[in-house]
């Protein structure tokens, strides 16, 4: 195959312009690929540190759980399958997908509580969880505007020392606070999430 495209390329200059501008694009797009996929388990190990730094100690090393033991591509799947929700809902125009992704956004701490949880029950419990608390994470949010502001004047020196751990942290708690509202409320069952929680009581 690459051998026939370099013949081409060889023989007419346009044809050879073509090639390499597509070669340069598949490069490119392999690229984006391979960081996404290397990324994603990472997303889930920082925020996975961060919801049980508020319970105990936790290893720096642990940032990096997701990928080894098998997790990896359980985590890729997560990710992938969540961004192709909110695309999808984002084609009947923003807000829908705004909306929806706030409905998914405690998708990856589910995920990560419970690595044996498929991508799709996680999905499914984080929008049972999110009913009702989707304006008040969307505040939260907003909340954080300024800080940000001042992290992009201080070339992120503020946001990589302060803004980042503190926003990581208060999602963290946000999400065990709107988990625990959840098996209040009996809308879940906390044990599919956590299948340990009550071991220690």
């Amino acid at each position: 195959m690459l051998t026939m495209l370099v013949a081409l390329a060889a023989s007419d200059s346009t044809a050879g312009t073509v090639v390499a501008a597509l070669f340069v694009y598949l490069i490119m797009a392999s690229a984006v690929v391979v960081t996404f996929i290397a990324f994603i388990p990472f997303v889930f190990g920082y925020a996975n540190w961060y919801r049980r730094s508020i319970y105990e100690s936790v290893p720096l090393g642990d940032l990096f759980d997701f990928y080894k033991n098998g997790r990896l591509w359980s985590c890729v799947g997560t990710g992938l399958l969540r961004g192709l929700y909110v695309m999808l809902w984002s084609l009947l125009f923003y807000i829908p997908g705004i909306v929806k992704s706030y409905s998914y956004s405690q998708t990856m701490y589910i995920k990560a509580e419970n690595p044996n949880i498929s991508p799709s029950r996680a999905i499914e419990l984080s929008t049972i969880m999110m009913d009702g608390h989707k304006g008040q994470l969307f505040y939260m949010h907003l909340s954080f505007i300024g800080w940000f502001i001042l992290s992009w004047i201080t070339w992120n020196i503020l946001g990589i020392v302060y803004v980042i751990p503190y926003y990581s942290a208060a999602m963290a708690f946000a999400y065990e606070e709107i988990k625990a509202d959840a098996a209040a409320r009996n809308v879940i069952d906390i044990r599919e999430i956590n299948p340990n929680v009550y071991d220690n009581m």
